[in-house]
């Protein structure tokens, strides 16, 4: 069995040239995929968080647009109110 540490160096040795290569380029290959994996997993971690918060800004822009639409509502109220009192002001 070889081992290997992330010097590329190797240890118990390897037979040839060719095989001490490939073990090499393995070597690098797994530390590659293995930080790309902790990168994608990051990313994903990340996106969670950020659907999390877009999800929450929802639901207080749904809160918000209620809110919006009572006032808007009374607005309209107070406006036919007043408008109706104006007209029988005039009318006196």
């Amino acid at each position: 069995m070889i081992f290997y540490n992330d010097f590329n160096d190797l240890h118990l040795g390897a037979p040839n040239a060719d095989e001490k290569k490939k073990l090499m380029t393995k070597a690098r290959n797994d530390r590659y995929k293995a930080k790309k994996k902790a990168m994608y997993k990051a990313l994903e971690d990340e996106n969670q968080k950020l659907r999390s918060v877009l999800e929450e800004i929802k639901k207080e822009n749904d809160d918000l647009k209620k809110i919006v639409a009572y006032f808007k509502g009374l607005a309209d109220n107070f406006n036919n109110q007043a408008s109706q009192l104006f007209f029988q002001l005039q009318n006196l």
